[in-house]
């Protein structure tokens, strides 16, 4: 027996409630989608999940979707052994996930999990553990005016379809109209006399209103005055032959792979949908007469304010090479003294993560019809072993960092004296980030409950991290001598000498190098390596926990999970750099840790970009 993909069957006999969705072809020609059979429990826990879905008021299509991830997910539990929901763990959830061969499912795993807790089926919230993905930032598929032109003629209009298919087009490479706004698209949304078109786009719910440019316009006219004439349909684009339907999101791919083809044109490696077109147009001249703001709105992206701030700062690397050799074209020559100078002044990673932003940048300019070398990224594997502190050195630290209060006569100089000492301790007791502590005000703690809120982690994440009872009360009096215990929007290391900010990082990392001088402690490190630093506490935070949890009697497949909750990490692959250290110095936890390792993490030779 087959599941069908879609069919939903209520646990309540007086109610059936059954959902049919289809996938569509290129003319709206139904394909029904079977999965394997689940055991008669998980077919009902996956029930309940789609129908609280539906109640919620989910779309179709993701209910569909949380159909069909859900028997991926299920399917690879019961491979594990797992045969009903009550007996999800850490462990066999983590093998689940790592055999998913779609990493854009973990997050709908991660919510089908955390709907487990809610509903009572698991004691637990397991969505903690499944590995957090990051989206890779897409460079966008760019094609060239000419192309456009060209992609746009291809069509012939004498074909029964012609104008429809011509009219659709434009509507996609000079407004950059997504597919499916231009399949939903009703003659409502059509004002001839005002040259506009407005819509509410599908995926945003958001209200749009595009210009109507001539070329436009007169496509639109011609097909319905000459080809759609004599029908009911309030939808613009429909089908040809009965039912007379709007044309499906895929039927509009197909049109535009078709005029690519037809025009000759080699994607190399560029999307072939209407979507590309919508990179194309800040671009492209074809958008004669639209104001910049409608262009603005139309096109812009979803990059991250770090990966614009980073690709800046490298391409003015590279163009100031460039300028200081009166350079005329990059050429091969330019581009491998360039990443010659990176090696001399970088670690491999950070020369890998480079040159990956100038090849996007390099990418972009062939799109646009530039001829230019192609660098190779360098591999690079991950063979960074922080430095870590000894139960004896951090006690000399904290010993050595407390007398500094008594020793520093000026009011200023104490207050940061103080202030150095309430961060090495929270960051030994939390394993924060360093930045996270300095971020965070007085209204970020909760005194009672022992938790502060950090808002702003990396990744723009934001987290509730429990402290110990000891730290909270430590903290407490911390706040009460500062005299900002009842000042909620006080930072909780306010500078000394910028009222209204906070401590910056420099001058923590500055006197923990002073620190480690001081107390005999200091160990030169590597040349383009952390070597000792404030982070390192948070990798001593990290081993601890891991071991604590052992000795405590929690097994390592169930704590290591929570760890990298607790720590705000992307996902467990990012915990397991946390629990890099020698041998020699915690023989004990090596081996424990390392059996564990071997079935959870993946393990990476080298990255490429």
């Amino acid at each position: 027996m087959f599941y069908p993909h879609g069919t939903l069957k209520s646990s309540n006999k007086k109610e059936a409630l059954t959902i049919t969705m289809n996938q569509q072809t290129n003319e709206n020609t139904p394909t029904l989608c079977r999965y394997q059979e689940l055991n008669p429990e998980m077919d009902a826990f996956l029930r309940t999940y789609l129908e609280d879905g539906w109640r919620r008021g989910l779309r179709e299509s993701s209910i569909h979707l949380h159909d069909k991830i859900g028997h991926y997910f299920l399917s690879a539990m019961a491979e594990t052994g797992c045969m009903k929901p009550q007996e999800m763990n850490a462990r066999n959830i983590g093998t689940a996930c790592l055999t998913i061969s779609s990493k854009w499912y973990l997050s709908h795993i991660r919510t089908f999990l955390r709907y487990a807790y809610q509903s009572g089926y698991t004691d637990r919230d397991y969505s903690g553990i499944v590995p957090r993905f990051k989206r890779p930032q897409p460079y966008p598929s760019v094609y060239t005016t000419e192309e456009i032109l060209k992609i746009e003629s291809s069509i012939n209009q004498d074909s029964p379809h012609g104008k429809r298919d011509y009219a659709a087009l434009l509507l996609a490479t000079r407004l950059g109209i997504r597919s499916g706004d231009i399949s939903s698209m009703t003659l409502e949304c059509l004002y001839f006399d005002r040259n506009l078109i407005r819509i509410t786009q599908h995926k945003t719910g958001i209200a749009m209103e595009f210009p109507m440019v001539p070329d436009v316009k007169t496509a639109l006219e011609r097909y319905l005055r000459e080809e759609r004439a004599g029908h009911g349909s309030p939808y613009v684009f429909l089908r040809i032959v009965p039912p007379y339907s709007h044309i499906s999101v895929q039927a509009i791919t197909k049109i535009v792979r078709t005029a690519i083809a037809a025009a000759g044109i080699d994607p190399d490696g560029r999307k072939q949908g209407a979507h590309a077109f919508r990179s194309s147009l800040a671009s492209s001249m074809v958008n004669d007469n639209i104001p910049y703001e409608a262009v603005r709105k139309i096109s812009q992206g979803t990059i991250s304010k770090d990966t614009l701030r980073n690709t800046h700062r490298v391409l003015l690397s590279f163009d100031s090479l460039l300028a200081g050799e009166n350079a005329k074209e990059i050429s091969e020559t330019f581009i491998n003294q360039w990443i010659r100078a990176l090696h001399q002044a970088n670690a491999p990673k950070t020369v890998s993560d480079k040159v990956s932003y100038l090849r996007k940048f390099l990418r972009y300019l062939r799109y646009e019809g530039y001829c230019v070398f192609m660098p190779d990224c360098p591999k690079t594997s991950d063979s960074y072993v922080p430095y870590i502190f000894s139960d004896d050195e951090i006690q000399t630290l904290l010993e050595g960092a407390d007398k500094w209060a008594d020793r520093h006569p000026d009011p200023k100089t104490r207050q940061t004296d103080m202030e150095f000492c309430m961060l090495l301790r929270m960051l030994l007791g939390c394993g924060f980030r360093l930045g996270e502590p300095l971020a965070a005000k007085v209204k970020d703690v909760n005194f009672h409950a022992g938790t502060i809120l950090i808002r702003h982690a990396k990744n723009d994440k934001q987290r509730a991290v429990p402290m110990d009872q000891t730290l909270t009360q430590i903290l407490e009096r911390y706040c009460i001598a500062m005299g900002i215990r009842t000042d909620p929007e006080s930072y909780l290391f306010p500078a000394s000498r910028n009222e209204g900010a906070a401590v910056s990082k420099g001058t923590f990392d500055l006197r923990f190098r002073n620190l480690l001088r001081e107390t005999g402690l200091y160990v030169p490190g590597k040349p383009h390596s952390r070597g000792q630093c404030l982070h390192c506490f948070r990798h001593y935070f990290a081993i601890h926990s891991f071991a604590r949890a052992e000795k405590n009697g929690r097994p390592a497949d169930d704590s290591v999970p929570f760890l990298s909750v607790y720590l705000g990490h992307h996902d467990m692959d990012e915990t397991e750099k946390y629990l890099k250290f020698s041998g020699d110095m915690f023989p004990e936890y090596s081996g424990l840790f390392e059996e564990y390792a071997v079935g959870v993490f993946t393990e990476v030779a080298c990255e490429e970009k």
